[in-house]
Order: C-alpha cells, then sequence, then structure tokens
C-alpha cells in the first residue's frame, strides 16, 4: 500500500474524519458532520461509525469515534482505523485519513497504517468468491508533515509481513507442509541480496544428533525440515546477533497421546510462531536494519502413525541430554 501526506482533502474513494471528545477536528466539518456525529454520539466509543454518503471530496466520508480522552492511545486510533475500513472495504481505492490534535503525529500514522492493513485482513481468502487483494491501494494522511510518509510507508512493510503470516498459519496442513515451508523461506531469501536460507532434512539432523527433534518428526509421510535463515547486511553495527527461533508443527494432532477432536482442525496454525519468524526475517531485509540477524525454524508435523513416537521412548536431544516421552502431544 502507498502511503502519501497531503495538504488538504486529495480525490479519494474515502475520506475518514475521527472524531474525539472535541469533536470534529479543523477542516473535516463536512455538511451535517457535526450533527451526525453528536446525534450518534460516536465520540463516546472507539471504532464507532457513520457512514455519509458524498459526492465530494469522496464517494463515502466516515465519521469514526475515539471513545473517551483518558483513554485514548495509538490502539484506540488503530482500532478506529480498522473499523473504517472495514466499513467500506467493498469501496475499497484511495482512503484519506484526516490527522487531528489527539496524538503526535507520528503515532498517529503509525496507527492508522497498522488499522487499515490489519484491519482488513481476510481470513477466508481461500474461499473460491475471496478478493486476494487488500482493498485499499493508497492511503493519504491529511493535515501532516511530509516526513510522515517514510515512517508510515515503513510501518505498512511491516504490517504486510504480518499478515502474511496469518496466511501461513491459516493455509491448510495438506498445503503448507514442512517442505513447503521451506520452499517459502527459500522463496524470501531469494528476493534479497544479503539473506540466505537452507533446510536440513532428516538425514542431516539425524547426523547431527537431534534426536528429539527427529522422534516428534517420525510419525509423518511428511518429512521435516530444520530452517536455517541468515541476514548478513554489510552495513550491521557492531557484533550483535539477533537471534530469532520458531516452532512451526505443520499439524499437530498430539501423536499417540491424541488431542480430541473438537477444534482438532485448528492444528494447523501450531506453526505460527515459526511462520511468523520466516516472515520476519523477509521483514528485516526489505526494511534493511543494519544489523546481522539469525533465525531457526523447526518445522515438522506431530502425526500418528506406525512409525510415530511412544509414550515410554527414550530420546535423546542434541546436548546430549536423554528424555523419556509421557505425553506426545508434549513436542
Amino acid at each position: 500500500m502507498r502511503v502519501e501526506v497531503a495538504d488538504a482533502f486529495p480525490e479519494a474513494d474515502v475520506l475518514a474524519v475521527p472524531v474525539g471528545q472535541g469533536g470534529i477536528p479543523a477542516g473535516g466539518d463536512l455538511q451535517g458532520a457535526a450533527r451526525i456525529a453528536e446525534e450518534e454520539d460516536l465520540a463516546a466509543k472507539a471504532g464507532r461509525t457513520a457512514v455519509l454518503f458524498a459526492e465530494e471530496p469522496s464517494k463515502r466520508v466516515v465519521l469514526v469515534g475515539l471513545g473517551p480522552a483518558d483513554e485514548l492511545d495509538a490502539d484506540t486510533v488503530r482500532t478506529a482505523a480498522a473499523s473504517v475500513a472495514q466499513a467500506t472495504e467493498r469501496i475499497g481505492g484511495t482512503l484519506a485519513w484526516l490527522l487531528d490534535d489527539s496524538l503526535p503525529q507520528t503515532e498517529q500514522a503509525r496507527a492508522v497504517v497498522d488499522g487499515l492493513i490489519l484491519g482488513t485482513y481476510d481470513p477466508g481468502r481461500w474461499k473460491s468468491d475471496a478478493e486476494p487483494d487488500h482493498p485499499f491501494k493508497r492511503l493519504v494522511l491529511v493535515g501532516g508533515d511530509p516526513t510522515l510518509a517514510e515512517s508510515a510507508e515503513r510501518v505498512a512493510t511491516i504490517a504486510d509481513g504480518a499478515n502474511r503470516a496469518r496466511d501461513l498459519a491459516n493455509t491448510g496442513a495438506n498445503v503448507l507442509t514442512p517442505e513447503k515451508l521451506a520452499e517459502r523461506a527459500s522463496e524470501i531469501a531469494s528476493g534479497h541480496e544479503h539473506l540466505t536460507a537452507e533446510a536440513l532434512g532428516p538425514d542431516e539432523f539425524t547426523e547431527l544428533g537431534m534426536g528429539a527433534f527427529a522422534g516428534v518428526a517420525q510419525g509423518s509421510h511428511n518429512p521435516a525440515r530444520m530452517i536455517v535463515i541468515r541476514y548478513d547486511p554489510p552495513a550491521a553495527k557492531g557484533d550483535v546477533l539477533l537471534g530469532l527461533v520458531g516452532k512451526a508443527i505443520t499439524f499437530d494432532t498430539g501423536g499417540i497421546s491424541i488431542k480430541p477432536a473438537l477444534y482438532m482442525e485448528d492444528m494447523k496454525g501450531d506453526m505460527s510462531g515459526g511462520g511468523a519468524v520466516v516472515e520476519s526475517m523477509g521483514v528485516i531485509a526489505e526494511l534493511g536494519l543494519p544489523l546481522r540477524a539469525l533465525a531457526v525454524v523447526a518445522a515438522s508435523e506431530n502425526a500418528v502413525g506406525g512409525g510415530a513416537f511412544r509414550p515410554g521412548d527414550i530420546l535423546t536431544a542434541m546436548n546430549g541430554k536423554t528424555i523419556e516421552i509421557t505425553n506426545t502431544d508434549a513436542e
């Protein structure tokens, strides 16, 4: 999503006007807006909206409440922006947000970007009639300092990465196997000069003595992967190395200590931490952060099968510690 800053209302598909306890901010008192805001008591609750139909300067004008003044913070603005986006996502296109004096402009801008991108995420994107793209392509911050655009763009990069991680978490385990997650890591790395990715297969991590990981993985016909991603920018500052570790059990039945059937389908999301780490490394590289980073993601299924590890088994971890299994769902 492209972020711009303007002094006045641009041509836009949606114009958002925040309404705090002090009423509508300067420049946002369009015809009838103040009356409607008062009649519907918009300021009383963060995210409460009223949609006005107009021709100029936008097809839709959305008045959105910011809630009580003593509770106003960045999360409040984020909630308000998400409510505006959800109320007008069928329109999409360009959204113009009128900044006010409720919070520092930098904080407001970041919260608006977060709310707009994260608030319109669609977990049902695998449906046959789902819209695959974000409904808003452009955000214009009205009344802000021109320097806001750059920091807001960086926030948009982070929020887009968060949504990609959510996509991984919501993907069915029949599609997102450990091997496919490793391929996603390689795909991300291929798009950034200073990012590399490799994935160790069962023979390789077994040879390294990763007996605990191998034990969890042995019951599935989808082979596990130990994913390693490195970010090594030439302008890294100091000797600091950021380490990220992610658990990516792409489906967790619980193994022989099997989970109840109720909500078992949610166990496709047991790789959410690992998925977040994989996408985070891409965001770090995209932002060009001046620090080295290393990510390790253990990707496997915990499945029921003839080869699955059992309660009572004794595994030897890479550090030499032996582990007696009493519950295979405690992977």
